[in-house]
C-alpha cells in the first residue's frame, strides 16, 4: 500500500444544516494506506501503435434510433410499477438528504473510550490544516486538537469524501505529535506527526462475530 495527498475540505463547526457555518477551517486529507491497483487496461491501433478511443451510444430497440441523454431515465421497480427518479432527485438520494459540501460536518463529542477496536474496520484517513486555503486554520485546528487532547475526547463527524460521496459517520481521534531529538539538545523532524486520524464508523451489518465462538457487542 501507499500513503499520500487526497484532498482538501473544511471542518464546519455548525449547529445544524439549515444555519450558515458558525466556524469552518481548511483541512488537507491524507491516506494512510491505498490498495496500488492494477493500471486500466488500454487499447491501441495494431497498425498506428495509436490509442484506440472508443464511444458508447445507446440505441432504441423498436425504431434502431441513437438515444441522447435527454432520452434517458432512472427507475425503481416499485408495487409493479416503475418510479422514476431524475439525476438530481438521485443525486439527493445519494447524500441521504443533506445538503453539505465534500468535508466534515462536526455533529459533537464522545469520550475516547468509547471508540472500540472492532470499529475501524476501514484504513483511516489523516487530516493536517491547511493554511494556504483558509487563514487561521492552523490556529482553529491547534486549538481544537488541544483540546481533544486534554480531554480525551474524540469528535463525531459527518465525512464527505468529495462531491457526489454517500456521507458516512467518521470519529476524529487527535494524535500527539513526537519529535526527534536532533542531538544538540533542540528538536528535529517529527516522528509522529500532530494531526487527527478520521475513522469511518461502521453500519451495524459490516460488524460480525469473529469465528471460533467469539463475539462483538453490537451495542457499543
Amino acid at each position: 500500500g501507499t500513503s499520500g495527498q487526497t484532498g482538501d475540505g473544511t471542518v464546519s463547526l455548525n449547529p445544524s444544516d439549515e444555519t450558515p457555518a458558525a466556524f469552518s477551517f481548511a483541512v488537507e486529507l491524507f491516506a494512510n494506506v491505498s490498495i496500488e491497483s492494477k493500471p486500466t487496461a488500454v487499447k491501441l491501433n495494431q497498425r498506428s501503435n495509436q490509442l484506440v478511443k472508443s464511444h458508447t451510444r445507446m440505441v432504441n430497440d423498436a425504431t434502431g434510433e441513437y438515444l441522447s441523454e435527454f432520452d434517458l431515465r432512472t427507475y425503481s421497480d416499485f408495487g409493479g410499477s416503475r418510479a422514476y427518479i431524475s439525476k438530481q432527485e438521485l443525486a439527493e438520494l445519494k447524500r441521504c438528504g443533506t445538503t453539505s459540501e465534500p468535508g466534515l460536518f462536526l455533529l459533537g463529542f464522545k469520550p475516547l473510550d468509547a471508540l472500540r477496536p472492532h470499529h475501524n474496520i476501514h484504513s483511516p484517513y489523516f487530516i493536517y490544516p491547511d493554511e494556504d486555503l483558509v487563514e487561521g486554520s492552523t490556529a482553529a485546528f491547534a486549538a481544537l486538537h488541544k483540546a481533544m487532547l486534554d480531554k480525551r475526547m474524540l469528535a463525531l463527524v459527518r465525512f464527505t469524501r468529495s462531491s457526489g460521496a454517500v456521507p458516512r459517520i467518521a470519529a476524529l481521534v487527535a494524535q500527539r505529535g513526537q519529535r526527534r531529538d536532533d542531538g544538540g539538545g533542540g528538536l528535529g523532524e517529527y516522528v509522529t506527526p500532530p494531526g487527527m486520524h478520521v475513522v469511518l464508523m461502521p453500519f451495524a451489518d459490516e460488524i460480525r462475530d469473529a469465528p471460533g465462538g467469539g463475539s462483538v457487542d453490537h451495542s457499543a
